[in-house]
């Protein structure tokens, strides 16, 4: 009977996690990435920070523009899905693939769906579209394993020199795809 008791009363460890949990995830995820990347709109627009790269670039002859811009779009979304990753690693009982393809997939569905909409609008599709999301889709899924794997380690220095090398290897990438 005591056997019993313990059974009914302990829950399941690998239960999903309910829609509830998932919809005010990802609503709060959502959220972060909004705010961030309006105070960084305002910020930039506000000192005047686009113009003077612009004319940083126009200088030097190199394209700080686009990489410090990366750099500051790494690091709005590399807050916004820590979160989010953290919270699916800990609804989905620390499962890696869960908390790197549930956000993959996500951003796949929005842009996706973006593009297959309205068909008959004038987008035209070639390949040079397909690289560029590919290239995206590289550039967030990578991002996505990166933060996963520190979650799994929880090693900082290796997780920061992760970022780094993966922030100068998409500098290139995206310097000579976009």
């Amino acid at each position: 009977m005591e056997q019993l008791d313990e059974h009914l009363s302990s829950t399941n460890l690998n239960t999903p996690p309910s829609f509830r949990q998932l919809g005010i995830t990802f609503f709060i995820y959502f959220i972060l990435l909004i705010f961030s990347i309006v105070i960084y709109t305002t910020i930039f627009e506000t000192f005047g920070l686009f113009s003077l790269l612009n004319q940083f670039q126009d200088t030097i002859k190199f394209p700080i523009r686009p990489v410090l811009l990366l750099f500051v779009l790494e690091g709005l979304v590399i807050f916004s899905n820590y979160y989010l990753q953290g919270r699916l690693y800990e609804l989905f009982h620390q499962s890696i693939s869960k908390a790197v393809l549930i956000p993959i997939l996500c951003w796949v569905i929005i842009i996706g769906g973006t593009f297959m909409y309205d068909t008959y609008q004038s987008i035209p599709i070639n390949l040079n579209i397909f690289i560029r999301l590919g290239t995206l889709l590289g550039w967030y899924g990578t991002l996505c394993l990166i933060i996963a794997y520190y979650f799994q380690h929880s090693n900082r220095k290796l997780y920061y020199s992760l970022l780094f090398l993966h922030w100068i290897l998409y500098a290139l990438i995206f310097y000579f795809t976009f």
